[in-house]
C-alpha cells in the first residue's frame, strides 16, 4: 500500500481523542497550540473518506486530552463514541474521571457514568456489550505521576456504574506492568494492552510489552512484543482485516516515528507496513474499510495533514541496472538503436548504455553547450536537447547524431527556457513552460526538425517548470510541476493537455473541468512515459512542508494515468526515490537513470528498470 494526501484537518492539533466509525474518522478535542502553553480545544470534527470532506461536530462540553476512546456501533439507532478519563483543559490540567458519550446518530454529547478514580492515558476497549478501562495514570497537582494497572468494566446495556469485578464476582485482573499512553483494542474476544510508557518518561520509559486479557479466564498473558518500544499510541490503534494496526508513536529517546506496524494474532508476530510519509506523535487514526486514515499529530510542530492508505493494484516490477559511470542529476535521456543516452547536471559527459550488452561507456563527444535542466527527446534517430539552465543553455537546441558521434546546434527556441516540459508528436517537438531568468512562463512552441524551424503555439493555462511532459500520439500532456524560479516547492497537481488540431489547451484546473488531477502534487518528475496506453509519472520532490514524500523530501511513487478512462492508479513504487529524473521507454521497459536522492541539488549513479 501507499499513502495518499487528503484534505487537511481544519484545526491542527495533537493528543486528540478519536478513531473511525461508520465510514468516518472522528477527532475530538486535543491541544491546538505547541508552545509555552498547550491550549486545549473543545472543537470536534469528522472526516468523510468517501467525499474527502471534513465537517464540524458539536463541541465537547469540556476540553479533554489523553482520554481512552472507543465506538459502540452495534445498534443502528444508538451509535455512540465513548471517552473516558484524561486531562481537563489546557496543560497541565487536572486528571479526570469524567466519561463523555458522543451520539454519532444525533451529533450531541451527554455525560456517562464516571470512572471509579481519575485516570489519564488509559485504554478504553469494547468487548461484546461491555466497556473495559485499564491502565493509565494520575498526575497530582505537584506534577508527580503514578501509573496504575486498575481494570474496570461497564455494562453497555443499562449499566449505571463501573464494576471492579467480573459478572460472577471475581476481582477483574489488573493489567500487568502499569503504564500509560498505550494502545488498547479488542480482537477475537480478547483485550490487548500494547506498548505505552512509564509515567511521563518519553526518553527511556517506552515499552514493547503486549498483554492480552481473556475474559473467559480473567487472566492476562504475554503476546509477542512490539518491534520497538512505543508510546503515544492511544488514539492510533485499530483492527483491520483481522489484525491490529498501529500508526507512528514515540520511541526511546523521545523520537517521533513514522513506522506502521501490524500484529497477526494467528501467528503471534509483528510486521512492518509502509511507513507514514513523516513521523507523528499522537495523531488520530482509524480503519475505514480496508483503508487506514491518519490525521494531525506532532512532528517539528503541529501538523494538519490527513493521509489515507491505498492498496496498489500493481503488476509492475523493478530491477536494478549497472551503476552509471558518473553521478548525474537533472537528467536528460533518450534511446536510439538499443542505446540509452544520458546526460545532465554534475557532469559534462555523454553517457551511453548498451541495452544488449548491459554495459556503460562515457567517452562520447560532450555537448557543446553545458548547463543542466535540459529537456530531451528523440526524433528520426537523433537526440535533441532543448533549453536548459546555466552554461548558456537556455533556449538552445543541441542535436546529437550517434551515427557520427557528433553534436550540432539548431535554431534557438522562441523563449529562453530551462526545465521545460517536452514531448515528440508526429515528427515534431513540443515544449511548454519552464524557467526564463528567475520566473516561470506559460509560453509554448513547436519545433520541426525537418526544417529546423520554430513556431509559437497557444500558451499554457498555467505556467509550470519541473513538470512531466508526454504524448499519447495525439496530444501533448503536462503533469504537475511548480512555479517561481529554480527553487524546490510543494508543486501542483494540474494536468494540462494541448491539442495540436485546435491549438488549444484544456486543464484540470479550469472551472468545470472533468480531467482528473495528479493524485500527489509535486514537481521534478522529468518525463511522463506513455506505455501500454497509460502515462507513467514517477518520482519527484517537495519541501519539508509537503506530503507523501520519503526521506530526503523525494518521492518513490509511480502514478499511472489512463487518458481513455480519465482514471489514475498506483504502480509498484520505485526502488530508489528520486527527482530530476527523465524516464524513457525501450523494448517494453521504462529506464530510469540517475537523478537526485535528496530534494534540491543532488545526483546519483542509480539505474533502475521497470517492466510489466
Amino acid at each position: 500500500m501507499v499513502w495518499i494526501s487528503k484534505a487537511p484537518c481544519p484545526l491542527v492539533r495533537f493528543e486528540a481523542v478519536g478513531g473511525a466509525a461508520k465510514g468516518k474518522l472522528y477527532q475530538f478535542s486535543g491541544f491546538y497550540t505547541y508552545d509555552a502553553l498547550l491550549k486545549a480545544t473543545t472543537r470536534c470534527d469528522a472526516y468523510d473518506l468517501a467525499t474527502n470532506v471534513w465537517q464540524p461536530l458539536a463541541n465537547i462540553p469540556q476540553a479533554t486530552t489523553h482520554a481512552g476512546q472507543v465506538a459502540d456501533t452495534d445498534q443502528v439507532g444508538s451509535q455512540t463514541f465513548w471517552l473516558a478519563g484524561g486531562f481537563i483543559g489546557d496543560n497541565p490540567g487536572p486528571t479526570t474521571n469524567a466519561v463523555w458519550k458522543y451520539s454519532i446518530t444525533n451529533n450531541s454529547w451527554a455525560a456517562g457514568p464516571k470512572l471509579p478514580a481519575a485516570r489519564a492515558g488509559g485504554a478504553l476497549v469494547k468487548i461484546g456489550r461491555e466497556l473495559h478501562f485499564f491502565g493509565g495514570g494520575f498526575r497530582g497537582s505537584d506534577g508527580v505521576w503514578v501509573d496504575y494497572g486498575t481494570h474496570w468494566a461497564l455494562d453497555l446495556d443499562g449499566g449505571s456504574a463501573w464494576r471492579r469485578t467480573t459478572l460472577d464476582g471475581r476481582l477483574l485482573a489488573r493489567m500487568p506492568n502499569p503504564r500509560n499512553h498505550m494502545a488498547g483494542v479488542s480482537l477475537d474476544g480478547k483485550l490487548y494492552a500494547i506498548g505505552g510508557q512509564h509515567q511521563q518518561n518519553e526518553n527511556s520509559g517506552a515499552q514493547t510489552e503486549v498483554d492480552v486479557y481473556d475474559p473467559s479466564t480473567n487472566q492476562w498473558t504475554l503476546a509477542a512484543p512490539m518491534p520497538r518500544p512505543t508510546g503515544h499510541i492511544t488514539a492510533n490503534v485499530m483492527v483491520r482485516n483481522g489484525r491490529i494496526d498501529i500508526t507512528s508513536g514515540v520511541t526511546t529517546g523521545s523520537a517521533e516515528i513514522s513506522n506502521v506496524i501490524e500484529y497477526n494474532p494467528l501467528t503471534n508476530t509483528w510486521s512492518e507496513l509502509p511507513p507514514l510519509p513523516e513521523a507523528r506523535q499522537s495523531p488520530v487514526s482509524g480503519a475505514v474499510g480496508d483503508q487506514i486514515v491518519v490525521t494531525c499529530g506532532l512532528h517539528n510542530g503541529l501538523q494538519a495533514q490527513t493521509w489515507v492508505s491505498q492498496p496498489i493494484s500493481a503488476t509492475g516490477r523493478w530491477q536494478k541496472g549497472a551503476l552509471l559511470p558518473s553521478a548525474v542529476g537533472e537528467v536528460s535521456s533518450g534511446v536510439i538503436d538499443n542505446v540509452l543516452y544520458v546526460l545532465g547536471g554534475d557532469t559534462s559527459a555523454t553517457m551511453a548504455y548498451n541495452l544488449k550488452t548491459a554495459s556503460w561507456r562515457n567517452d562520447l563527444t560532450v555537448r557543446p553547450i553545458q548547463g543542466d535542466h535540459h529537456a530531451s527527446t528523440v526524433v528520426n534517430r537523433k537526440f535533441y536537447l532543448i533549453g536548459g539552465l546555466g552554461g548558456g543553455s537556455p533556449g538552445q537546441v543541441q542535436i546529437y547524431d550517434p551515427a557520427t558521434n557528433s553534436w550540432r546546434v539548431g535554431s534557438r527556441a522562441p523563449f529562453n527556457g530551462g526545465s521545460v516540459a517536452i514531448a515528440a508528436l508526429a515528427g515534431k517537438i513540443y515544449i511548454s513552460g519552464g524557467i526564463v531568468g528567475s520566473t516561470t512562463v506559460n509560453s509554448a512552441a513547436v519545433y520541426d526538425p525537418a526544417t529546423d524551424a520554430w513556431q509559437t503555439i497557444a500558451p499554457m493555462p498555467a505556467g509550470r517548470n519541473h513538470a512531466a511532459g508526454g504524448s499519447d500520439g495525439q496530444k501533448f500532456f503536462v503533469f504537475g510541476g511548480r512555479t517561481g524560479g529554480n527553487t524546490v516547492s510543494i508543486g501542483f497537481d494540474s494536468v494540462q493537455i494541448y491539442d495540436p488540431a485546435t491549438n488549444s489547451w484544456t486543464s484540470s484546473g479550469q472551472p468545470g473541468s472533468t480531467i482528473r488531477p495528479l493524485p500527489q502534487r509535486r514537481g521534478g518528475m522529468g518525463k511522463a512515459v506513455f506505455f501500454k496506453g497509460e502515462f507513467y509519472v514517477m518520482g519527484g520532490e517537495t519541501t519539508s512542508s509537503g506530503t507523501g514524500q520519503v526521506s530526503g523530501n523525494v518521492y518513490n511513487r509511480v502514478d499511472v494515468y489512463n487518458p481513455m478512462t480519465n482514471t489514475w492508479r498506483l504502480e509498484t513504487p520505485m526502488v530508489t526515490a528520486r527527482h530530476g529524473i527523465f524516464p524513457v521507454l525501450a523494448n517494453g521497459r521504462i529506464l530510469v537513470a540517475g537523478g537526485g536522492i535528496q530534494a534540491g541539488h543532488s545526483a546519483s549513479t542509480v539505474f533502475e528498470i521497470f517492466a510489466r
